[in-house]
């Protein structure tokens, strides 16, 4: 049974059909994280695998609970993916600080926390008692007319059913 939290992650992105021979790249005009100091900030993760978005939708809607729950997982494993690719190795990872998860749902879904859980089970699980950090979703419905997608801040459309902006971790000093 692999040990490392790198070799534990190879096995994770296998699981979730993610590719990482290859490095991750920013979409648009940022990075994919910022190392201030000794806190690294990621930057907001769509539910991609090595065939594209794997979940999309609104959670209760045209996305079950399941399928919600599973992009959430896989917005976690390439937040893991950005550390690795960033820090050289997931053993530099002292603590998660903060993790947000945007969930979109259909209006009557009342089950965002259950979403957001799945990912934070999966990093605790993962990196154990550096993952005592504080872990907030938050709850986005759109008018029912508009097409199923989260709309970030700069009003960009994607098709999907979760996402994890602004996961934080503290770095060990060399």
């Amino acid at each position: 049974m692999p040990t490392s939290r790198d070799s534990r992650f190879e096995t994770l992105a296998r699981q979730f059909d993610i590719d990482c021979s290859q490095p991750l790249h920013a979409v648009n005009n940022y990075q994919l994280a910022v190392l201030h100091g000794s806190t690294l900030h990621v930057s907001g993760q769509l539910p991609r695998n090595a065939q594209g978005v794997a979940v999309c939708g609104s959670a209760g809607g045209t996305a079950t609970l399941e399928a919600a729950q599973h992009a959430a997982r896989i917005c976690a494993v390439r937040a893991l993916a950005v550390m690795r690719q960033t820090l050289g190795s997931l053993e530099a990872v002292e603590r998660l600080l903060a993790m947000t998860v945007y969930v979109h749902s259909a209006p009557d879904f009342t089950q965002q926390s259950e979403v957001a859980d799945a990912a934070s089970s999966l990093l605790h699980d993962f990196f154990g008692s550096a993952c005592a950090a504080c872990f907030p979703f938050r709850h986005l419905c759109m008018h029912p007319q508009e097409p199923a997608a989260f709309m970030d801040e700069n009003t960009k459309r994607t098709a999907n059913c979760v996402t994890m902006p602004a996961s934080i971790t503290q770095t060990r000093t060399p």
